[in-house]
């Protein structure tokens, strides 16, 4: 019912926070397959093979169903607002000959709207990373660092010391928290992928470093504590290079991607030339 909730004011349904261009019924249906593959993921790791199987089969039979749905020829999902496009694209439901044309819609309904998110609370973080990874790097970080509302920095703009539940500036009693965590997603994306960190084996004994580096941004860094100690990473341009730097603790394999990279290394500091 819901959606993607709490999205800038012009695309709610009159003053409530119901998105009026991503509907509920799509997302909704988008995260029962979603927690369909999880239950699948879950029974898996507790070797319940029947169990596996009913949730893998019921995540495909919704999976197909909205695609025969929403999916229009030209990758178009749903509506085609920026959450549709971003939540099918993560969802990973497109068939692999949709997924650029999808992307692109995607892209398009950003540039359409003036650069500026159209998107709730859901899909905001889905938006960012889905931009990121099908090439739009700076668009991603126009947004991030747009000021003008809705947005951020207009938060910035106005005082903000938190992020609030809200894009507007609203001081009446009702949906009006200068302190929620809605937003705050887009702090995931900094981590995964500005400095691009994501561990993708327990407890970080194997972890991935892909960070995207947009070209308005001279250098990024971040630390993630984990259960093996901190794993740092910093790339920076510098003299028309730009310079990875990565500290593995010990114990952990982290496989290296970038554009002219493709390496594992293990514990330790690393250098590399991008």
């Amino acid at each position: 019912y819901y959606g993607d909730w709490a999205g800038p004011q012009d695309c709610c349904h009159n003053e409530s926070a119901t998105s009026a261009i991503t509907p509920g019924e799509f997302m909704s249906t988008g995260y029962y397959y979603m927690n369909s593959c999880l239950l699948a993921s879950f029974a898996r790791i507790l070797g319940k093979e029947q169990d596996v199987r009913r949730h893998e089969e019921r995540a495909e039979l919704t999976r197909k169903a909205m695609l025969k749905k929403w999916l229009s020829e030209d990758g178009k999902v749903c509506t085609g607002s920026q959450a549709c496009q971003a939540f099918a694209l993560r969802l990973g439901i497109l068939p692999e000959d949709k997924r650029t044309a999808a992307a692109s819609q995607m892209h398009r309904a950003v540039v359409e709207a003036g650069t500026r998110l159209t998107t709730g609370n859901l899909c905001t973080l889905y938006l960012m990373e889905m931009l990121t990874e099908y090439g739009y790097i700076d668009t991603a970080w126009e947004l991030l660092m747009r000021e003008e509302y809705p947005s951020w920095g207009y938060m910035v703009q106005n005082g903000a010391t938190t992020i609030w539940e809200r894009f507007e500036l609203k001081k009446d009693p009702g949906m009006n928290s200068h302190c929620h965590p809605m937003y705050g997603a887009v702090g995931k994306w900094l981590y995964s992928h500005i400095a691009g960190i994501t561990p993708v084996a327990p407890g970080f004994s194997v972890v991935r470093i892909r960070p995207y580096i947009p070209q308005k941004l001279m250098m990024a860094q971040a630390t993630v504590e984990t259960c093996k100690g901190d794993i740092y990473v910093r790339w920076q341009k510098s003299y028309g290079e730009t310079r990875l730097y990565v500290k593995i603790p010990c114990g952990v394999r982290a496989e290296i991607e970038t554009d002219s990279i493709r390496t594992t290394v293990k514990g330790g500091t690393h250098y590399f030339i991008l």
